[in-house]
This record gives C-alpha cells, sequence and structure tokens, in this order.
C-alpha cells in the first residue's frame, strides 16, 4: 500500500546520500542500515513518496550503468524523473580506477560484474551476481533476488562514500608506489609499469571481506499476495 510504502522509505528521506539500482521494473533505493524496494511494474506506476526520493535535488542518487534510456523509460512511462544522481563508474575512473569487463554496453550482467568489481577493489568484498540476469518482472520475487537487489544499492552507497570521502590509503588494491595511481587488476598494473618505467614492487590488496548479507531491514513494496493496491 502507499501508506506502507511511505512509512518505509521515511527513513531514506533525510538521507543525502541513497544508493539506487534499477532491476527493471523494480527499484531499490538504500540508505547505510536499510533498503526499500518498490516493484513499479506490479504496480503499474511510481508511487508519489517513491517519486518524491527520486525526484529530490536534495537527494543524491549512487548508480552505476543507469543509462539516458532509462531514465526516458522512467519520464516516459512512469511520468517520473531520475535527478541528482552519481555516476559511480566516472567516481571511479576520476579516482584513477580501470573497470574491466565489457562495462562499455551496460547490461544487467556487466553492471553487476562491475559493481562486484569495484566493491572488490574499494571495499575489499564482493557481491554475488548469480542473479543479475534473473527475471526481476515477475509478480513475485525470490529472496535471492530481493537480497541481490537490495545489496546491490547498499553497495553504490558505500562506493560513493568510499570514493569521494575515503582515505586513499585505506583503499584495498593495486597501486603503483613510485606515481600511486591506483589500478583494478595486476595486468593493467603491469601495462602501466612497462609505459611508464615504473617497476616498484605495488601494494597487494588484503584479504577479502565475506560479502555483505542482505540489507537487515530490507523491505520491498509491489504487488504481493494479501496486498492491496
Amino acid at each position: 500500500t502507499v501508506p506502507a510504502l511511505a512509512d518505509a522509505l521515511a527513513s531514506l528521506t533525510g538521507e543525502p546520500l541513497l544508493g539506487c539500482s534499477l532491476h527493471w521494473p523494480v527499484v531499490a533505493l538504500a540508505s547505510a542500515d536499510a533498503a526499500v524496494l518498490v516493484h513499479i511494474g506490479a504496480l503499474g506506476h511510481v508511487p508519489a513518496p517513491l517519486a518524491a526520493v527520486l525526484e529530490s535535488e536534495g537527494i543524491a542518487k549512487a548508480c552505476l550503468g543507469v543509462t539516458k534510456a532509462d531514465k526516458a523509460v522512467l519520464a516516459a512511462e512512469y511520468g517520473t524523473h531520475l535527478v541528482n544522481t552519481i555516476d559511480v563508474a566516472s567516481s571511479a575512473a576520476a579516482g584513477g580506477f580501470v573497470l574491466t569487463g565489457g562495462y562499455n554496453a551496460p547490461s544487467s550482467y556487466s553492471v553487476a560484474a562491475a559493481l562486484s568489481d569495484l566493491a572488490a577493489q574499494v571495499l575489499g568484498t564482493l557481491l554475488d551476481t548469480s542473479m543479475a540476469g534473473s527475471d526481476f518482472a515477475a509478480r513475485s520475487l525470490a529472496p535471492e533476488q530481493i537480497g541481490f537487489a537490495a545489496t546491490s544499492a547498499w553497495l553504490l552507497r558505500a562506493l560513493a562514500t568510499a570514493l569521494m570521502w575515503g582515505p586513499v590509503a585505506d583503499t584495498p588494491l593495486l597501486h603503483c608506489t613510485v606515481c600511486s595511481r591506483r589500478f583494478a587488476s595486476r595486468s593493467i598494473l603491469a601495462q602501466h609499469a612497462t609505459e611508464t618505467g615504473h617497476i616498484a614492487e605495488p601494494w597487494a590488496p588484503p584479504p577479502m571481506s565475506p560479502a555483505p548479507a542482505p540489507v537487515a531491514g530490507a523491505r520491498t513494496a509491489g504487488l504481493a499476495p494479501g496486498v492491496e493496491r
């Protein structure tokens, strides 16, 4: 119901930065300690409480792989404009990270792979991407799908925070000890060393932390048995 969704989003509206992941037609938003999933396909529209968050210029939304086409669909089909977005990939590139894995043509698979790659390099954790290509248009989502969408949104916020404000010295990735440029893989670092003559031994990343569990308190809003529209 809309009142239930408004209550679920109330804990997020005071946040200056949220993670925002799109798994058409599911929208996932996350703060540091909560996530809300809204199945706009099942509802057939974007409820006003969700639109208020997506259209708020005062709330930054950390995204990855959200294209102009995605925003156009939200605007044309749902009458909602997604604004004040932060492209985590661009922030990563500005910080010296190099995304690999065919991200030039975003798809559900490549976006999830890129997110997992960045999470490993910046946060020292991994994202289980097995649900990336699953059917999020289904009227009832599996717990694994809910966990994947919620965790993706949570990671996007964590990445944006680390890339924009986190101390560089604490980021667990490979970097050149001569020029301090950071790299997402040993092969790219090796190429850099060949091109520049920087042959100093790079720091190795620390052991990976366990992948984060689905965000505690994650909730969904959409069409479900026994829920009135």
